[in-house]
């Protein structure tokens, strides 16, 4: 999908707080250039540094113009996230994205344990 984004106009970069070794198990096989924030400088000063989880980053992304101004900024949470898909279609002129659920909330859940419990 990084050609795709690439012959889009755009090029991708990520931001981590993790230090320049990546982690036991992750592999750095990206193929965007993967940027180290272990100070936290640039995760504190896009508001994305959240002290109550250990000084972890918030997911997050951000568009920047070839003038390096912010176009576009999501902070993502654990639960949603931006479809690279609908990233890709923003790339090419669509509209701007908005973030999906991956997984139900626990009321969503209940509202479907409860129902199938009605069909028995």
């Amino acid at each position: 999908m990084a050609e795709e984004f690439r012959a889009a106009g755009t090029a991708l970069a990520a931001v981590s707080a993790d230090a320049l070794a990546a982690p036991a198990g992750v592999a750095n096989d990206f193929a965007f250039p993967l940027l180290r924030d272990p100070g936290c400088q640039v995760i504190r000063a896009w508001g994305l540094f959240h002290a109550q989880r250990g000084g972890i980053a918030y997911p997050a992304i951000f568009w920047l113009g070839a003038d390096r101004r912010v176009r576009f900024a999501a902070r993502e949470t654990m639960a949603e996230r931006m479809r690279p898909a609908d990233l890709l279609a923003m790339a090419r002129g669509g509209a701007r994205p908005a973030p999906r659920r991956l997984w139900p909330r626990l009321a969503d859940w209940g509202r479907a344990l409860r129902a199938g419990g009605r069909r028995r």
